[in-house]
Order: C-alpha cells, then sequence, then structure tokens
C-alpha cells in the first residue's frame, strides 16, 4: 500500500510539472508584431517572464557582451548601457541601480533575462497579452533614443535661455533706435525658428519625454507670441500709433507673464 501511495505521489509531481511545462512553452514574445524564436522556451520564475538572453538582445538590435570571470550581461541598446549579473537583482542601467524582480539566471546551460525590464530599458513599450499568452514589445521605431533626446532638449533649453536673456537685457537698456529695433526683430526670429526646430523633433520623441516636450514647445509658442507683440510694439512706435503701442505692451506682460509659467513647469519635469 505504502509503495502504491508513493508511486501514485511520484506520478501526480511529475503530471504538476509537464503541466507546468507546457504552460511555459506556450509563451510568446513578439517585437512590433513579430514573434521572436528562442532555442530554448521563455521561463516562469516567481511570476516573472525570462527569456534566452541572445535571442532578445539580438532581436532588438542590441550590442551583446559577457564577462565569464564575474558572470555579467552587458549591452547597448539605443544609447542606453546596461548590465545585469546571473543571480544578481541589482542591474545597472547607464551607471544608475536599478533592482529587479527576478535575477538573470541559468538555466540548462544558457542564460535567461527579464524580458520586461531589458524590453523597458530599450525604450519600449511591453505589455502582458493573457489570452494568447503573449509578451507583447512595441518599440519607438523611428523615434530618438532617450538618450540623444535628452542631449537634443539640453541644447534647445540652453539656446532658448540665452534667447531669453537676451530679450530681457534689450528691454532693460531700450533704445529706440534702428540699431535696437533691428536686434529685437532678431530675437523674434530666432525664437520662431526654434519653435519650428522643436515641432520637427515632436514625432520622434521618446514616449517617456513626451509630456516634457509638449510642456516646452507650449512655452517656447507663448514666448514667439510674447515677442510678436514687443514687435507689433515697436511697429506702431515707429508709425507714431501710441495707443496700439500701449495696447501691444499690456498684451505683451500678460504672454509673457504666461510663457515663463509655462517655462519654468517644462524645464522642471524634464
Amino acid at each position: 500500500m505504502k509503495k502504491f501511495s508513493s508511486m501514485i505521489l511520484v506520478l501526480t509531481l511529475i503530471f504538476s510539472m509537464a503541466i507546468s511545462a507546457s504552460a511555459v512553452d506556450n509563451i510568446k514574445v513578439t517585437i512590433d508584431g513579430t514573434p521572436v524564436a528562442f532555442d530554448a522556451p521563455p521561463q516562469i520564475v516567481d511570476g516573472r517572464t525570462l527569456v534566452p538572453m541572445r535571442a532578445i538582445f539580438e532581436a532588438l538590435g542590441a550590442t551583446i557582451g559577457w564577462n565569464d570571470q564575474t558572470k555579467t550581461v552587458t549591452s547597448s541598446i539605443n544609447g542606453v548601457d546596461i548590465a545585469l549579473g546571473i543571480g544578481n537583482k541589482i542591474a545597472s542601467k547607464n551607471g544608475n541601480k536599478i533592482t529587479l524582480d527576478v535575477p538573470p539566471q541559468l538555466i540548462s546551460a544558457r542564460t535567461f533575462v527579464p524580458v520586461r525590464f531589458i524590453g523597458e530599458a530599450s525604450g519600449s513599450v511591453v505589455n502582458w497579452d493573457n489570452a494568447t499568452k503573449t509578451v507583447l514589445i512595441t518599440t519607438n521605431q523611428g523615434k530618438m533614443s532617450e538618450a540623444d533626446y535628452s542631449k537634443k532638449c539640453s541644447e534647445f533649453i540652453k539656446a532658448y535661455e540665452e534667447l531669453i536673456d537676451a530679450s530681457s537685457e534689450l528691454l532693460a537698456n531700450y533704445e529706440f533706435t534702428p540699431e535696437w529695433c533691428a536686434a529685437y526683430i532678431d530675437v523674434e526670429e530666432t525664437s520662431i525658428q526654434i519653435a519650428d526646430q522643436l515641432t520637427e523633433v515632436t514625432p520622434a520623441v521618446p514616449d517617456i519625454y513626451l509630456e516634457s516636450h509638449v510642456k516646452i514647445t507650449s512655452a517656447v509658442a507663448s514666448y514667439s507670441d510674447y515677442f510678436k507683440a514687443i514687435r507689433n510694439m515697436i511697429d506702431a512706435l515707429n508709425n507714431g500709433n501710441t495707443a496700439e503701442a500701449d495696447k501691444q505692451s499690456a498684451i505683451s506682460d500678460k504672454l509673457f507673464k504666461t510663457a515663463t509659467d509655462l517655462w519654468y513647469s517644462a524645464i522642471e519635469i524634464n
């Protein structure tokens, strides 16, 4: 009877393991709708999906490095450098430490990595379709890398803050001369150029920066309206229309406050 019971227990465990393995075998990963081919099936560890390292990195167009001494995977994806150690829950993204839910693991002599972390580190959006048991990775095709955009945005902010300073200095040293008017017209035209550049970049902005980019663009548009009101005031003064000049001056004051509020709100979240 004991032998029979032991046999039943063993068969039950084997059956349970088979069901679990079958469920794992059914998990799929797609990148922009294209299935990723793995030489070993994805694994579920503590409720998290791990996939063979080389296949997922290559499918995302990433470089791969391996330090056998430290058992560390290194990779560069869309300008983002990451490092993961086998059995180590602490990963690195551009030098910043990130705690993983599940560490990379060696399974059947293959290195498995957490698919969500890898996907999101590349700047992609990662979702789970429970009905089809599929990890859906959507890349930012046609978009700038986070690192490239961050650099570009810093250049925009620096250039525009210099423009705002130039405008303030001109107004603080107001002289109604042809030279002064020409200098202020240059400020307005430069503002328009920067606003156009921001608009052109918008489709390529990574999703993570889109909110701040829209705010910066709105602030620049408001400043452009402000500079235009100053230009209208100058034109009115040139034409001897003091009433219109006073009107445009009042408009410019309101626009300046709005633009300044929007600007500081934008650069705070950038």
